[in-house]
């Protein structure tokens, strides 16, 4: 997962303005792949914008002065060279200079400099930022040489001069969306963790590049951000694909909702007819691969048809390239079972399905797999990574979600909740990135995604 967690808020959630700004939209480069943008006067109570998130964003006490223009919106995005960046709208460069001189003294930022007729500065020594008449650009984190290079590819940016980027599909739909925060964003630049569940349904072959997230969110006081958006494609074709598998999800019932782990690092929750799913997932390239993997010594497709109902597929925090995951769903038959003893018997060389424990529960080992799968005592099916997981799926949890966010998934058809923490130990950018944005969205703990 070599993407960052601003890319699945970028993405997820994964936009940008127009409207009555001149210039300092144009610094957002146009070969971005996610847009953000937060309309401050909307997450305001008060609907008129006091200064308080630049505050936070900057780290510091008086923004008054402060040469920015707080009643128009901050962008955020990431340029196709996987490069981060937060843009706002100068008011008077004037009271932006004399602003950072001051801070400079307080040992907040460094002192300014002149590159190209831009001022430049390094804010909490990792943040560079530079300014122009129109826009102020925020970029990092970077130390060292390389912020010198940053302050290169940010002057080419500070000095764009045309409207490639209002021009641009991802520009406009972002303008189309209604929210205090907005985002879209490819497919690709979310992390590889969360692209499979959300491109289901898009036809054989589709690039990534070319399957988008539009989505909005709203940020409670309990650290959960809350995303609501849909997958879709500028193409036709791909779109009307996507949009028909969306509409074949059924509202979760929540069934498994008391089994989930608050400590996991990605959890998805679905209401599928397996006979429909099955389809989509065939036609997906990852899902393809892992089922094509799997069926080599498993009928993985006439088990997953056998579901009907609430399916939770848990991703834990783990080490291992190879991360640790437990499936469980609801099922309407058991005719898979027959067939068990025909597989244990024709396992490819190298790999072996035993009995493990109880009844109609196995074990599939092979050099590539370490699988375990059945009907636990409800009937429902499970696979799991390692024994405890297998054991654990459907049963009740010591750590469930909290009845907030239970409430929040039950009726929907389709969600995603992400543990920040774990995204955050497992991979080091998402730390990077949420530190970036924690001034404007909060101290997120949870990220729930959910389609329209």
């Amino acid at each position: 997962m070599k993407k960052t967690f601003i890319r699945l808020l970028l993405v997820l959630v994964a936009p940008l303005l127009a409207a009555c700004s001149t210039d300092y939209v144009n610094v957002i480069p146009s070969d971005s792949t996610a847009l953000m943008s937060i309309d401050l006067t909307k997450t305001s109570k008060t609907g008129k914008e006091d200064g308080a998130t630049l505050k936070k964003l900057l780290q510091v006490d008086d923004i008054s002065d402060c040469g920015i223009d707080l009643t128009e919106k901050i962008y955020a995005f990431e340029a196709a060279d996987g490069s981060l960046g937060a843009v706002c709208k100068v008011a008077d460069a004037g009271d932006l200079e004399n602003w950072l001189e001051k801070l400079a003294k307080q040992n907040v930022c460094t002192a300014l400099k002149e590159r190209k007729g831009n001022k430049f500065t390094v804010l909490h020594g990792n943040f560079v930022l530079g300014f122009s008449d129109d826009a102020l650009l925020i970029m990092g984190p970077s130390v060292g040489a390389a912020q010198a290079e940053l302050q290169r590819q940010m002057t080419k940016l500070l000095k764009a001069d045309d409207d490639a980027t209002r021009e641009t599909r991802l520009f406009e739909k972002l303008e189309s969306l209604n929210g205090s925060i907005a985002l879209v964003a490819q497919a690709q630049a979310l992390p590889e963790k969360f692209t499979a569940p959300l491109t289901l349904g898009a036809p054989k072959g589709t690039a990534l590049s070319d399957i988008y997230i539009a989505a909005t969110m709203d940020i409670e006081q309990n650290g959960m951000m809350s995303i609501t958006g849909e997958n879709f494609a500028f193409d036709k074709d791909i779109d009307q694909s996507l949009k028909q598998a969306s509409a074949q999800y059924q509202p979760i019932n929540g069934k498994f909702l008391p089994t989930t782990n608050n400590g996991a690092l990605l959890t998805m929750v679905c209401g599928v007819n397996g006979e429909e799913y099955i389809k989509q997932l065939r036609n997906n390239e990852a899902f393809r691969t892992l089922l094509l993997g799997l069926n080599t010594a498993l009928d993985i497709d006439m088990m997953l048809k056998s579901v009907k109902g609430d399916m939770m597929l848990t991703v834990a925090p783990s080490n291992d390239e190879n991360l640790d995951f437990q499936m469980v769903a609801e099922t309407n038959n058991d005719a898979w079972l027959k067939d068990v003893g025909y597989w244990k018997q024709s396992c490819p060389e190298g790999s072996q399905i035993t009995d493990w424990k109880g009844k109609n529960t196995f074990h599939f080992h092979s050099k590539d797999w370490n699988i375990y799968f059945g009907l636990n005592e409800g009937k429902q099916l499970f696979f799991g990574s390692t024994e405890t997981l297998a054991q654990t799926a459907g049963k009740p949890s010591p750590t469930p979600f909290t009845a907030d966010l239970q409430s929040k998934i039950k009726g929907k058809k389709l969600c995603l909740v992400a543990g920040v923490d774990a995204l955050a130990k497992s991979k080091p950018e998402v730390k990077t990135a949420t530190n970036l944005l924690r001034p404007i969205l909060g101290d997120i703990k949870t990220i729930v995604y959910s389609i329209k």
